[in-house]
């Protein structure tokens, strides 16, 4: 990637320099709070870092498992549009999740709705990025305070905003580059599957056939062991191994004792 021609510092700590032809703006000019409640068709949705804001049903499929409904005062769900950022429990951690379809959203969770001159894709890895994720943070401390992140958390985190046509430009390279370095992590774990599986077959080979390929072999007369070297012999484990009583460690054995046995 090549370097810009100028920069200038943003303003903001996390994000330092930026193009020179880039702003810096409040988060509240351009994300909005939606406050809509629940339409009355609206499918419930879950809040997956994985997936980002999924209807619950096909959450359930990708990850075979199945999501408790809210029953019971359904209208304090929140409505959720195509291309909406919700702020979720999980945001702490690991930033705001895209919404890519319609429907409703827990009432603990905050929808953003982006206003006119805003790519969503361009934002969604904004705020996955690792210095937005810290300056959110920096907004409150959740352990001592006990509290939710909220909208009035998120404005207090300006970001950037380069041209319409560069977001979408960003956001295409990162699809692209994003979408190869996932191809080379499933293969390399693909490889390494394999490898473990060649690791423990010659392990398995080692130990029950011996290192020398042309060594005779003979039935063992076990099914699961097959055919030895003929100069091994397949004995009952009880010839070599023993079974001991007693405790492993005798100065615990006070501490460890109630009147029913050893706990």
């Amino acid at each position: 990637m090549r370097a810009y021609p100028e920069y200038k510092k943003s303003g903001e700590t996390w994000l330092g320099s930026v193009p020179a032809h880039w702003q810096t703006v409040q988060s509240r000019r351009y994300f909005a709070e939606r406050k809509e409640r629940a339409r009355e068709n609206d499918a419930q949705m879950t809040a997956s870092q994985k997936y980002g804001i999924i209807l619950q049903s096909d959450f359930e499929k990708l990850e075979g498992v199945k999501v408790m409904q809210v029953t019971k005062n359904a209208e304090i769900l929140k409505h959720v549009e195509p291309g909406d950022f919700v702020i979720s429990m999980r945001s702490f951690q690991g930033g705001l999740e895209l919404s890519h379809d319609r429907g409703c959203v827990s009432s603990a969770y905050v929808a953003l709705e982006p206003r006119d001159g805003v790519r969503a894709d361009f934002y969604r890895y904004l705020f996955k990025s690792v210095g937005y994720i810290q300056a959110l943070q920096a907004t409150t401390n959740l352990v001592r305070d006990g509290q939710a992140l909220r909208y009035a958390n998120f404005v207090q985190v300006s970001v950037p905003f380069p041209p319409l046509p560069e977001q979408h430009a960003i956001a295409g390279f990162l699809d692209r580059e994003t979408a190869k370095i996932d191809a080379l992590v499933e293969e390399q774990r693909r490889l390494i599957a394999l490898l473990k599986e060649k690791r423990q077959a010659v392990i398995s080979h080692a130990v029950t056939k011996g290192l020398d390929p042309a060594a005779p072999m003979k039935p063992s007369g076990i099914d699961w062991l097959g055919d030895i070297p003929a100069h091994w012999e397949a004995v009952q484990a009880k010839r070599f191994v023993s079974i001991i009583n007693g405790f492993a460690f005798p100065e615990l054995l006070p501490d460890r004792w109630t009147g029913s046995g050893v706990i």
